[in-house]
């Protein structure tokens, strides 16, 4: 496991060193959109939240979606 960096994964401070705090994109009418992983050419990540009733509508044709609470329905595309 000489891939793992021990040091670094040991720190009693990895969070205060390493933590990304949500960066809001779009707040109106029930709907915040925030950017929550970010910096990596690699990955990236964001996080809607939705109040009950409120609507959104996203041109983003890649990735995919997780729900932790509440439904997520898929594109037409996606659930072919």
């Amino acid at each position: 496991m000489h891939w793992i960096d021990w040091d670094e994964n040991s720190d009693p401070y990895f969070y205060e060193n390493h933590h990304t705090p949500p960066v809001p994109l779009h707040e109106e009418d029930g709907v915040v959109e925030s950017w929550i992983f970010y910096g990596s050419p690699k990955f990236s990540g964001k996080r809607l939240f939705l109040s009950p009733g409120a609507r959104y509508q996203t041109s983003e044709n890649r990735g995919s979606s997780a729900s932790w609470s509440g439904r997520v329905r898929a594109p037409l595309a996606a659930r072919r």
